[in-house]
């Protein structure tokens, strides 16, 4: 049950963005941010909430008890926390940052104690793009040992992510295309949300995802959204077919 609704938090948070247009959300008086969501999948309803501390988000708390605890320095997220019911640390990610953008992400799984802790540099080019690089890092000792054969790069328009390339051993292996509405998401106000170089970080929130694979396979998701009067969304259809999502997002503010 841990590992899925930890999976699940990813899922929706991997989705969040916000918006270009604040004309809707520009008369608030006060800064809107969601306080609790569920998912629905296959007859089951995941729930989770959020709490924060102003612009902060302090946590979030899943029905089983397991928590994703976040931790700040000044105005940006440094760490992220992982624990279960009864408060024990299974995993981790460190953020640290150069002149105000993210450099790298440390992440560790301490439920099967790893050898390795899995490190992300961020390297921000000149035409706008960020190219990524996976480590290995020893994970008693700390220090870099090598390379990891994954790499990728993304690229931004208007603020959104709107492609991922992924390579291996340096040859693209596939190629994410994403495109988006023109809504507010409902992480939008979090504090140091956009720095973190996902899809939380995007503007808008994303109605298309294609995969392009060198093998020549194309996947294709489709999101439904439905807003309410401030132009946050109040549920996610996630891929939809025919009609049909795989899962249903609800979303209280």
């Amino acid at each position: 049950m841990k590992k899925i609704l930890c999976l699940l938090s990813i899922i929706l948070l991997s989705f969040s963005s916000c918006t270009n247009d604040d004309k809707e959300s520009s008369n608030l008086q006060e800064p809107i941010f969601v306080k609790e969501t569920a998912v629905s999948i296959n007859g089951k309803t995941y729930t989770q909430k959020m709490s924060y501390d102003g612009n902060r988000i302090q946590s979030i708390t899943f029905q089983d008890g397991s928590k994703t605890n976040y931790i700040y320095t000044g105005d940006v997220i440094t760490k992220v926390e992982d624990v279960d019911a009864q408060g024990k640390l299974f995993s981790i990610r460190e953020y640290k940052y150069v002149n105000g953008k993210i450099y790298s992400c440390l992440s560790a799984d301490y439920d099967f104690g790893p050898q390795y802790k899995n490190l992300v540099k961020y390297f921000h080019n000149e035409d706008g793009t960020v190219t990524y690089q996976k480590y290995n890092v020893n994970f008693i000792t700390g220090e870099e040992e090598e390379e990891d054969p994954i790499s990728g790069k993304f690229f931004f328009k208007n603020g959104n992510i709107i492609k991922d390339e992924q390579y291996l051993n340096s040859v693209l292996e596939s190629s994410l295309l994403y495109e988006y509405d023109t809504k507010n998401n409902n992480l939008k106000n979090i504090l140091g949300y956009n720095l973190l170089l996902k899809l939380e970080s995007t503007v808008n929130n994303i109605i298309k995802t294609t995969s392009l694979y060198k093998t020549g396979y194309i996947g294709t998701v489709i999101n439904v959204y439905e807003y309410n009067s401030n132009g946050y969304p109040t549920s996610k259809m996630v891929d939809v077919v025919n009609g049909t999502p795989y899962s249903i997002v609800r979303y209280q503010y």
